[in-house]
């Protein structure tokens, strides 16, 4: 098997004339478009990220974490309808 040499490049020079810039112009190309499952996904993130908490709790639980005495009480009913209630 034989395998042939490409031809040598030619250096890049800065003199090459650079394309057009249509700034402010769109194209089909320059369109983006969500499908509703990204909306949702945004949606959702906005309101977690704007959801209040207890911080008084969370520092509670942090110590009880830290000593090694947290006891998890959760109660699955409640959380699930709790995440049904913000459907």
């Amino acid at each position: 098997m034989k395998i042939g040499s490409l031809p040598p490049v030619n250096p890049v020079d800065g003199s090459a004339q650079q394309p057009k810039s249509n700034e402010g112009e769109t194209t089909e190309a320059d369109k983006v478009t969500l499908s509703k499952d990204a909306d949702f996904v945004a949606e959702m993130r906005q309101r977690a990220s704007s959801a209040p908490f207890r911080q008084d709790i969370v520092e509670e639980v942090k110590a009880q974490l830290a000593h090694g005495t947290f006891e998890p009480q959760t109660n699955l009913q409640r959380v699930v309808d709790g995440l049904l209630a913000d459907l």
